[in-house]
């Protein structure tokens, strides 16, 4: 056992010796001086930009946009145009009711005609009180009608003029996701 420690011991000086380099053979490397000096670097990162404060923006009617006055992130104040809506339906349904309200007017007209008519011949005593009161009855009638097509008229003209979006808050920055439909 002592011959065998020694054995390993001889091996591990041997080892340990030269390993074939000279030691004036060492390498040589070339040196290179660091200058201070300013160097811009380009990085590009994804990200997503967010508003302090997201608004929604939802109109009171449909239709496509047919304009954007505004652009994402711009800041917008209370009444200030955003986007403009396509008006052509909405235009047409008011002349629609605009007709309905001229053809009610005829009708309320034609109604005081016929119950003047049954009044005077009421008194007259041509014709019976059921003839009177349905005639008073048909102006009635053609009155509400009258009355009903003019509300009409009115939120159809309401509607038209909502086709502009206007900022509802005092100021507030803009986050919109629109999508534009051209007309082809």
């Amino acid at each position: 056992m002592y011959q065998f420690m020694l054995v390993i011991v001889a091996m591990a000086l041997i080892a340990c010796g030269k390993n074939g380099h000279n030691e004036s053979e060492s390498q040589q490397f070339s040196l290179m001086e660091i200058k201070p000096r300013n160097i811009t670097l380009k990085n590009t990162y994804s990200a997503s930009i967010r508003g302090q404060q997201d608004i929604r923006i939802i109109p009171r009617v449909d239709g496509y946009l047919t304009e954007v006055l505004i652009r994402e992130g711009e800041r917008v104040r209370k009444g200030q145009t955003l986007f403009i809506i396509d008006q052509v339906s909405y235009k047409a349904a008011l002349q629609a009711a605009k007709a309905n309200v001229a053809v009610s007017e005829a009708g309320v007209a034609n109604a005081e005609l016929i119950y003047d008519s049954k009044k005077a011949l009421f008194d007259k005593k041509v014709v019976s009180t059921f003839d009177l009161v349905s005639a008073e009855n048909m102006l009635n009638l053609q009155n509400h009608r009258k009355m009903q097509r003019k509300i009409i008229f009115h939120l159809q003209s309401l509607k038209v003029h909502p086709m502009v979006l206007w900022a509802k808050s005092l100021i507030a920055k803009v986050t919109m996701s629109v999508r534009v439909l051209k007309k082809d």
